[in-house]
């Protein structure tokens, strides 16, 4: 699945969601709003565009919505679940169980906040005596949270969906690996590491040999079964300390902790010839695959970008001596693919 088909994936899951998701940036505007928020709200998409926060916000629940959302932005609280009122767009308003949370980028930093909730207001209303309902004091608010199981048991919906949303962002839907977004994360979290330790890291990249012939012979559900099976052989071959992901289409990219160029020499050896004796049972058929791998290393204050590229021009050496091969970067590799370009 390529990025434009995740991408496409992430959205449907949202749209679809049964509770109202809510993406603002750090002022308050929101940028990304799904169905369920569009139809209790009574805004179209286009409209939402053009909202903020305040624009939803009961006049009177202003400075306390206000005050929560720079904790969030500021980074002093990681998330908050209430019970709160949002006003529809005729004027008329509606009680919500809420859970909203930070968004951060690779650095911590926070860049938008993802609010989700639950209209509960014909339950509270029902099962509430009280007639002054709008006019409820946060006390009450939570007794009123702790009073209603059904309330609790949205709020693990909400958190769920929260999680489940993070995880897709961050995975590869069919091989479970982490997806190229997470690999870059975690590359450059390991850059800065090593910074700091002043201990070499080694990257290997991995292309799965005759892919195309695979999906042409067999059709793309074997290819699917060929991904998940390598994936797991990867996973099986590396250090806890370790981490594998799914670069792109049959390509992966691993990051192998404080290791030396020889040391991932060894590792893309033992993968190589562990996925090569490995046979994958499609029917009566049995199929066997293998993998060209190359390595580099990155280097304190080294480049991150130019240590990726090496990688991969020691696996494009390989593809070009036949493939099936573990090939480690040295700057002979530079000349000769000079030579050929």
């Amino acid at each position: 699945m390529d990025e434009l088909e995740l991408n496409s994936l992430y959205r449907s899951v949202i749209d679809n969601a049964m509770v109202a998701i809510g993406l603002t940036d750090t002022e308050g505007k929101f940028i990304l709003v799904n169905y369920a928020w569009c139809q209790k709200l009574g805004y179209s998409p286009n409209d939402a565009n053009l909202l903020s926060l305040k624009d939803i916000t009961m006049p009177e629940d202003t400075a306390r919505s206000d005050a929560n959302f720079k904790k969030l932005v500021s980074g002093e609280v990681d998330g908050i679940q209430k019970l709160t009122r949002y006003q529809r767009r005729n004027g008329t308003c509606f009680w919500a169980n809420l859970f909203v949370a930070p968004v951060k980028d690779q650095f911590g930093r926070v860049n938008a906040v993802l609010g989700i909730w639950h209209d509960v207001d014909s339950q509270l209303r029902e099962e509430t005596s009280l007639k002054g309902l709008d006019s409820v004091t946060d006390a009450t608010t939570e007794k009123l949270m702790t009073a209603q199981s059904e309330i609790l048991k949205k709020e693990m919906e909400l958190k769920n969906a929260y999680q489940k949303l993070d995880e897709l962002a961050y995975t590869d839907v069919l091989t479970e690996l982490p997806n190229r977004r997470h690999m870059e994360d975690m590359l450059q979290n390991e850059a800065k590491r090593t910074s700091r330790t002043k201990r070499e890291f080694s990257i290997c990249l991995c292309d799965i040999d005759d892919f195309k012939k695979i999906n042409d012979s067999y059709g793309h559900d074997v290819g699917d079964m060929v991904l998940k099976e390598v994936s797991a052989i990867f996973q099986n071959c590396i250090r806890t300390t370790d981490s594998v992901g799914r670069w792109g289409g049959e390509e992966f990219l691993f990051i192998l902790t404080e290791t030396p160029l020889k040391g991932a020499t060894l590792v893309m050896e033992r993968i190589r010839l562990t996925v090569e004796e490995h046979k994958i049972i499609v029917g009566e058929t049995e199929l066997k695959v293998t993998v060209t791998l190359g390595a580099s290393t990155f280097e304190p204050e080294g480049e991150l970008d130019k240590a990726i590229k090496q990688a991969d021009l020691a696996m494009y050496a390989g593809k070009k001596s036949g493939k099936n091969l573990a090939i480690e970067y040295t700057k002979q590799l530079e000349v000769i693919h000079s030579i050929y370009i």
